[in-house]
C-alpha cells in the first residue's frame, strides 16, 4: 500500500497548491494594499465633506441651543469627524509611500489601523456621554453606525481573521461602554427600555460581532476567487511565454486572441539568414559545442529581429527565416527587415572582435511580396505559416549570396520601399533564381 508521503499524488498536489499560493501571495498583497489606499482616500474625502457640512450647519435655527457649535456634543462630533479625516489621509499617504517602494506593510499594522479607527467612535460616544444630562443616550447616537462602516470595509483586506477581529473589537468596545454608562448612570423606569435596559445595547454588540463574522465569510470567498483569478492569469502568462518562445510573442498573442483559424492576405518582407560553412564547423565539434555556438549567435540575431518588429518564423538549423509584417505590420516592414539585417551583421562583428564567437560569415537574402498568413494543419497539429512566392524568392535570394559573394542581398521590391537616405548599393544585377522563369533584380547592400 502506498503511504501518503512525498511521492504520493495527494502530497504532490498539496505541494503544487502551496507553491501556487506562495506565488500568488505577493501579487495579492500588492493589490490589497492598492485597495486600502483607495479606501483611505475615499474615507478621507467623505469625512472631510462631512466636516464641511457640520461646520456650515452649526448655527442652523432648527438646532437646539444645547447642540450649538462650541457646546457639548456638537463640538465632539466635529472633532471626531476632523480626526478621522486627517487620520485616513495620513494612512493613504503612508500606504502610498510603502507601495511605491514595493514594501508590504507588516501584518500588525492592519490590526493597529483597525483598532484606531474603531476606538474613535467609542471615544466620541464616551465624550458625548460626559456632556449629556442622560449619558446612556450617547449609545443611540448615529456615531454607532460608523462601527458598521469600518466592519464592512474590513472585507477589502480579504482576510477572514481580520474581519472577525474588526467585528469582535467593535462589539467589545460597544459592550464595555454600554455596561459602564448604564451601571454608573442608570435611567429611571419611565425611560423607554431601549435606552434604560442593558439588554438592548448587548444585542447591538452581538449584531456587530455577527456582521464581522459575515464579512469574514465574504472576505474568505473573495480571497479565494481573487487568488483563483490571479492563478489563472499567471498560468495564461506562462502558456503565452512558452508558446511565444516556440513561435513568437506576436504570433502567440494573435492565435490566443482567436485568429487560429483565420487566414489573411498580407504584404510581408521575408528575411532568410544562413551561417556559411556551418557544416564544416560542426564536423569537428561536439554536439554541445555546436549548440553553444548556435545559441550564442541566435541570442543577439533573434533579438535584433524582434527589436525591429519582426519575428523569427522558423529556425533552420544553421539559420532562420524571419517575417516582417505578419501577423501585424509596424509600418515600413521592408525598412525594418533591412535594419535588422545590418544590426545582425554589426553585432556579429562585435562578438567576433570580443572573442565571444569565432570568425563567422553570413548570407542574408530579403524579398517582399504578398502571402497568405494563418494557421495551417489539422486538429491534431497546427502551425502559423506564411505561404506564397515571396517566401520562395527570399530563400533563393539568400542562396545567391554564396554565388555573388555578398553578405546582404535585397530585391528591387524591397529597395523601392526603403526610406531615404537608402543604404549604399555595391552592386545591382539581374539574377536567375531556381524555380522562376523571369530573372530577379538583386542589390548588394553595404
Amino acid at each position: 500500500m502506498t503511504s501518503l508521503g512525498e511521492g504520493s499524488p495527494s502530497a504532490r498536489r498539496s505541494v503544487r497548491l502551496d507553491n501556487d499560493e506562495a506565488s500568488v501571495a505577493p501579487l495579492l498583497e500588492r493589490e490589497i494594499l492598492g485597495s486600502y489606499i483607495l479606501r483611505a482616500r475615499v474615507l478621507a474625502a467623505l469625512f472631510a465633506f462631512g466636516l464641511a457640512v457640520a461646520l456650515l450647519t452649526r448655527y442652523t435655527p432648527a438646532q437646539p441651543p444645547e447642540y450649538a457649535f462650541g457646546s457639548g456634543p456638537s463640538r465632539i462630533v466635529i472633532a471626531f469627524i476632523a480626526f478621522l479625516a486627517v487620520y485616513e489621509a495620513s494612512v493613504a499617504v503612508w500606504a502610498t509611500t510603502r507601495r511605491r517602494r514595493d514594501l508590504t506593510p507588516p501584518e500588525w499594522t492592519w490590526y493597529l489601523n483597525s483598532a484606531v479607527e474603531l476606538t474613535a467612535p467609542t471615544l466620541a460616544m464616551w465624550l458625548m456621554a460626559t456632556r449629556m444630562a442622560s449619558p446612556p443616550f450617547a449609545l443611540a447616537t448615529p456615531v454607532v453606525l460608523v462601527y458598521f462602516g469600518f466592519i464592512a470595509l474590513s472585507t477589502l483586506r480579504l482576510s477572514p481573521t481580520f474581519s472577525v477581529f474588526t467585528g469582535s473589537f467593535a462589539a467589545l468596545q460597544y459592550a464595555l461602554l454600554s455596561v459602564h454608562l448604564l451601571k454608573t448612570h442608570p435611567l429611571g423606569s419611565d425611560v423607554d427600555p431601549l435606552f434604560s435596559s442593558l439588554h438592548f445595547p448587548i444585542q447591538r454588540a452581538v449584531i456587530l460581532f455577527a456582521v464581522g463574522v459575515g464579512c469574514a465569510f465574504v472576505a474568505s470567498e473573495l480571497r479565494r476567487r481573487v487568488s483563483d483569478t490571479i492563478t489563472t492569469w499567471q498560468a495564461s502568462q506562462r502558456i503565452l511565454r512558452v508558446f511565444g518562445e516556440q513561435t513568437s510573442p506576436e504570433v502567440a498573442a494573435a492565435l490566443l486572441e482567436g485568429s487560429d483559424r483565420t487566414r489573411e492576405n498580407r504584404f510581408v518582407c521575408v528575411l532568410f539568414l544562413d551561417i556559411r560553412n556551418f557544416s564544416t564547423y560542426a564536423e569537428s565539434r561536439s554536439p554541445a559545442e555546436v549548440v553553444a555556438y548556435l545559441e550564442a549567435f541566435f541570442d543577439f540575431a533573434i533579438e535584433s529581429v524582434v527589436h525591429h518588429h519582426g519575428h523569427v518564423h522558423q529556425l533552420l538549423g544553421d539559420g532562420f527565416m524571419a517575417i516582417f509584417g505578419a501577423p501585424r505590420s509596424h509600418g515600413n516592414d521592408c525598412a525594418n527587415a533591412v535594419a535588422a539585417a545590418f544590426e545582425i551583421i554589426a553585432r556579429l562583428e562585435q562578438a567576433v572582435q570580443e572573442g565571444r564567437l569565432q570568425p563567422t560569415e553570413l548570407g542574408i537574402g530579403i524579398h517582399a511580396g504578398d502571402v497568405v498568413a494563418g494557421s495551417v494543419g489539422s486538429p491534431l497539429h497546427r502551425e502559423y505559416k506564411v505561404t506564397g512566392d515571396a517566401v520562395n524568392v527570399a530563400a533563393r535570394v539568400e542562396g545567391l549570396t554564396k554565388t555573388l559573394e555578398a553578405a546582404l542581398l535585397v530585391t528591387e521590391a524591397v529597395w523601392r520601399r526603403l526610406d531615404e537616405p537608402r543604404p549604399e548599393v555595391l552592386d545591382r544585377r539581374q539574377a536567375q533564381v531556381r524555380g522562376r522563369r523571369e530573372p530577379v533584380q538583386v542589390l548588394t547592400l553595404a
